[in-house]
């Protein structure tokens, strides 16, 4: 017969290794899940002539590598957290951040391209980036990529 004692209080863990690999064991399944977010939102943005109905997605009218297209994802390792967004480009005449005002609508005002003229415009609501976190939830793109991550 076979006998083991531990004594738990006399055990001594080195917190910092442990630390550093919980954090780098957290990056892979935030990165994937922000990368799945990125896919989601640039199907939902569809070429388009004129601006899309209220409440869908709203259209693209530049190149894919611009304009709302331009998708980055950042990782914090230090706060363990991540950011997934289209990028701000300036060249849309507003005085509001273009990406923010598709998702949730609002006023803003607005500069003519041509005349330079200014006046204040009201845009409903074309959400994508909310949708697209929505349906990676659902689909589990979210929550799966932990799975085996951190063991015993």
């Amino acid at each position: 017969m076979f006998e083991f004692d531990l004594q738990v209080d006399q055990i001594e863990f080195d917190h910092q290794v442990i630390e550093r690999a919980t954090k780098k064991a957290a990056q892979r399944p935030i990165e994937a899940a922000l990368g799945s977010v990125k896919e989601r939102m640039l199907d939902r943005l569809r070429p388009g002539d004129g601006p899309s109905r209220p409440g869908d997605s709203p259209n693209v009218h530049v190149s894919a590598n611009a304009g709302l297209r331009d998708i980055m994802l950042a990782y914090d390792s230090q706060a363990q957290s991540g950011v997934v967004g289209s990028v701000l480009h300036n060249d849309s005449g507003s005085d509001q951040p273009l990406p923010g005002l598709l998702e949730d609508g609002g006023t803003a005002t607005m500069r003519h391209k041509k005349n330079g003229k200014k006046r204040r415009v009201r845009i409903a609501p074309r959400p994508y980036a909310g949708p697209s976190f929505d349906d990676a939830i659902q689909a589990g793109e979210i929550a799966g990529p932990w799975e085996g991550e951190i063991t015993g």
